[in-house]
C-alpha cells in the first residue's frame, strides 16, 4: 500500500493536484485533502471592523461567522467538507464518489490523520509546523506506488 503526503499552500492547489490525480485514474475515495485551520489556542484576533488581521471576519450581527462554511450536517448533500473531529465513520453512498474528500482541521487533528495513514509521524510533524497554514493532499491506494502518484502530480 502506497501513501503520499503532499503540502501545499492552500486548499485551491491542493484540490487541483487532487483533481488531476482522480484524471489519471486514481479513484477518488483514495484521496484526502486536509486544510489546516487556526486551533483553539490560536483563536483569530478582531478589529474595530469586525476583520480579524487576515482581513477574514470574525462574526457577523447573528454570531455566525459567514467567512468559512459550515463543517457537515446531516442533511449536507456535499457530503465532501467535513471538520476532522466531527467526521462521520463510514459513507452513506456506495463509496464511488468522483470528488476527493475535504476536512478541515488544526495541525494537531491533521497530524493525528496522516500518522493514522501510515505517514511517519516526526517528518510529518515537522513539515506541518513548518507550513503552519495551507492544505495537505493524503493519498493511500493500494493500486498505485507513490513514484507513480509522484508522476503524476508532475504532470
Amino acid at each position: 500500500m502506497a501513501t503520499l503526503m503532499q503540502m501545499y499552500t492552500d486548499e485551491t492547489a491542493a484540490l487541483n493536484a487532487a483533481n488531476s490525480l482522480v484524471a489519471a485514474g486514481v479513484p477518488a475515495i483514495d484521496i484526502h485533502v486536509l486544510v489546516m485551520q487556526p486551533s483553539n489556542d490560536e483563536g483569530r484576533e478582531g478589529t474595530f471592523d469586525d476583520e480579524d488581521t487576515r482581513g477574514q471576519r470574525v462574526g457577523s450581527f447573528d454570531d455566525v461567522d459567514t467567512s468559512v462554511e459550515p463543517k457537515g450536517r446531516f442533511d449536507d448533500t456535499t457530503g465532501h467538507r467535513t471538520d476532522l473531529q466531527t467526521a462521520p465513520e463510514g459513507r452513506f453512498d456506495d463509496g464511488q464518489s468522483i470528488r476527493p474528500r475535504t476536512s478541515h482541521g488544526s495541525i494537531e487533528a491533521i497530524l493525528e490523520e496522516v500518522a493514522n495513514q501510515g505517514v511517519d509521524r516526526a517528518s510529518a510533524a515537522q513539515t506541518l509546523n513548518a507550513a503552519r497554514q495551507g492544505a495537505v493532499l493524503l493519498v493511500r491506494s493500494d493500486t498505485i506506488d507513490e513514484s507513480q502518484l509522484r508522476t503524476m502530480l508532475a504532470k
